[in-house]
C-alpha cells in the first residue's frame, strides 16, 4: 500500500526530528546494549555512524522506504509463526501456529526469538512499553516488512510487536525499524489516542470510521480520537491543519495516475 507508506513516512519525520540524537546513540551505542546472540547466529555489529552523518542517513532511509513499491522479492501473506505473552521483559506461554515444513526451523528457533526480544528491550526502556502485551514472530517472505505493531486481538488498549524472523540479520535495519515501530507505539497508545471500541469491533466498516472521525474535535489517526495534548495532535496542528483538506482530497483520488499527479502538485 504505497499511499499508506507515504503517510507513515511523513509522520516518521516527527520521530526523526525529536529523536535524532537518541537514534544516533542506538546505532553507535556508548556501551554494548546487544544481548548475547544464540550460538547459531553471528553477533551483529552496529555500524559506526557519527551524529553529523546519522540524521541524513536516517532521513534517506525513511524516504526510500516510503517511495519503494517493494523489493524484488515477492511479498507473501503474513504468516504468524509463534506468539508470546509479554510481562515486562519476560516472554511466556508461546502459542505455536500451524506452519509449513519450510518454516519449522524458524518456529523452533526460540533462541533467536528471545534474542530479538532482548534487543528490543535493550533499546526501549521498560516504563515506555508497558502497553505491549504480545510479541509475535512472523514472516511475509524475505526483504518485505521487517516489523510492525498492532492492537491485540482482544484488547484495543494493548499492543503487539511483530517481527519477521527472515529479515533480522541486518542490524542497522533491525535497529532503525524497531525504533520506528516504537514511534507508532509512542504516538498511538491508549493514553495518547483512546481507542474507539466501535472502530475496534468493526474494523472494516467505513461508515463507523467516518462517523467516529466526524465526531472527533482533534486529529483522528484511525484507532480513535487523539487527545488535545497528544504528540500526533500537536504535530497535526503545527504542520498539517492548513493543508490536510488538500491532502485528504489527494489521498482519495480514484486511480493511481491521478493520485500521483495530485501528490506531485501537493508537495
Amino acid at each position: 500500500m504505497p499511499r499508506l507508506k507515504i503517510i507513515i513516512a511523513t509522520f516518521a519525520l516527527l520521530i526523526l526530528t525529536l529523536a535524532c540524537r537518541a537514534a544516533t546513540d542506538l546505532i553507535s551505542p556508548a556501551e554494548d546494549i546487544l544481548p548475547t546472540p544464540p550460538p547459531t547466529q553471528a553477533a551483529p555489529v552496529p555500524t559506526k555512524v557519527t551524529e553529523a552523518q546519522s540524521c541524513p542517513v536516517l532521513l534517506t532511509d525513511i524516504m526510500s522506504a516510503a517511495a519503494a513499491e517493494g523489493s524484488d522479492a515477492e511479498a507473501q501473506d503474513d504468516q504468524y509463526i509463534v506468539t508470546y505473552t509479554v510481562n515486562g521483559d519476560q516472554l511466556s506461554d508461546p502459542y505455536y501456529e500451524d506452519v509449513s515444513t519450510d518454516l519449522q526451523d524458524e518456529q523452533d528457533d526460540s533462541a533467536t526469538h528471545e534474542f530479538v526480544w532482548k534487543y528490543f528491550t535493550a533499546l526501549i526502556p521498560a516504563d515506555e512499553r508497558t502497553f505491549i502485551s504480545e510479541y509475535s514472530i512472523t514472516t511475509d517472505g524475505v526483504d518485505n516488512t521487517l516489523a510492525a505493531v498492532a492492537q491485540t486481538y482482544n484488547d484495543p488498549n494493548k499492543w503487539s510487536l511483530e517481527v519477521d524472523i527472515l529479515d533480522i540479520s541486518d542490524t542497522y535495519n533491525l535497529t532503525f525499524t524497531l525504533v520506528h515501530e516504537f514511534g507508532h507505539l509512542l504516538t498511538l497508545n491508549a493514553e495518547q489516542v483512546p481507542p474507539s471500541i466501535r472502530v475496534f469491533n468493526n474494523p472494516d466498516n467505513q461508515d463507523i470510521l467516518d462517523s467516529e472521525r466526524a465526531a472527533c474535535p482533534e486529529y483522528f489517526p484511525g484507532e480513535g480520537c487523539s487527545t488535545s495534548s497528544s504528540y500526533v495532535n500537536a504535530f497535526y496542528d503545527r504542520f498539517w491543519a492548513d493543508i490536510y483538506a488538500e491532502w485528504d482530497e489527494t489521498n482519495y483520488a480514484e486511480d493511481d495516475n491521478t493520485y500521483y499527479e495530485m501528490l506531485d502538485d501537493f508537495y
